[in-house]
């Protein structure tokens, strides 16, 4: 079903993507069968998941204590306040505890499977941002130093761990660069099943939401983000930005690199679906002439499209795959 799916890829990405696809859920799998059965969870200091029942949701936290009735878990809120959260055995469906650091300290240049392995541990926690970001650096490195087979591997993942459209569009750029004869079909990522047309209350749901987060009102675009039907409405226009990355721009207390970008693509994007519905809400009731120039020029941003930037190994992203080695709590290189 995965290679049947993947037909229309280059033949070594489509070998690969198919691979990972079931590594993934391999990964998965066993990782879920594993930690449900744990009877203790050790310290850490970075981020562990937890899955409850009847939540829509994984509950991102810090795992204090884990008895035979319950688990204890610290949540930090976006102001920066933690609160401790008891929560019932029978309640709770999977937990995936952080990714140790002294496991990045295990790794070693050269035995390039160890970083994969960890980038796919890393990854099965991917509703944790530094999670996403971990496994990002790694299947870079894996990509930057492993050999073909590896190297193919390491960008199909990278394509599905992409943290935007923007970023898995740079991606399938390098890609298209480093790989032996690469197809240009590489440069156009899968369109997924047209969604159901945005309503104008949906428009200016996701409107409010998007203007909120750019004038730096993170706390009340969360509370319009945390209603139970926005990750339903938002997936119609996530191609140009995932919605994990947008709750993270709106619990930041510092803005980060790319965010006012991000949030400006989406803005164009979304005043693109305004124009093309004839809707007055608009840009505050724009006239017809104005909505159909808006639809011209914002459409393109959102639906996926191929680079057009070139890019190198070490601006794909904020990482260089050359610094490999990890010690003392930093990235260096050999």
């Amino acid at each position: 079903m995965i290679d049947a799916e993947l037909d229309q890829r280059p033949s070594a990405m489509r070998k690969a993507e198919a691979a990972f696809a079931r590594r993934r859920v391999a990964s998965i799998v066993a990782s879920a069968v594993a930690l449900l059965t744990s009877a203790a969870l050790p310290d850490r200091s970075e981020a562990d998941v937890v899955v409850r029942r009847g939540e829509p949701r994984p509950l991102v936290c810090r795992i204090e204590q884990q008895g035979t009735d319950r688990l204890i878990v610290r949540v930090t809120d976006p102001d920066g306040s933690s609160r401790r959260v008891e929560i019932p055995t029978d309640e709770i469906l999977l937990v995936v505890p952080a990714f140790d650091p002294a496991a990045l300290e295990r790794l070693e240049p050269g035995r390039w499977e160890g970083y994969r392995e960890g980038a796919e541990e890393a990854a099965s926690r991917r509703v944790d941002p530094e999670a996403t970001a971990l496994a990002i650096r790694l299947q870079l490195i894996v990509a930057y130093h492993g050999d073909a087979t590896a190297r193919a591997g390491a960008f199909a993942a990278l394509f599905d761990l992409a943290r935007s459209a923007d970023e898995e569009r740079r991606f399938r750029a390098l890609a298209f660069r480093i790989l032996p004869d690469a197809d240009p079909a590489l440069l156009v990522a899968p369109r997924p099943t047209a969604p159901a047309p945005l309503t104008d209350a949906d428009r200016d749901l996701l409107m409010i939401t998007v203007r909120l987060l750019r004038d730096d009102r993170g706390d009340e675009a969360l509370t319009l983000i945390r209603r139970d039907d926005f990750p339903e409405i938002y997936s119609r226009v996530a191609s140009i930005l995932p919605l994990q990355q947008l709750e993270r721009y709106a619990s930041e207390v510092r803005p980060s690199r790319g965010r006012r970008d991000d949030l400006l693509r989406l803005e164009l994007g979304l005043l693109g679906t305004y124009a093309l519905s004839g809707s007055p809400s608009a840009a505050g009731g724009a006239p017809p002439a104005r909505r159909r120039s808006e639809a011209v020029w914002s459409r393109p941003l959102a639906e996926p499209s191929p680079p057009w930037v070139d890019v190198d190994w070490t601006d794909v992203t904020e990482f260089d795959p050359r610094d490999c080695l990890f010690r003392d709590g930093a990235w260096r290189r050999p």
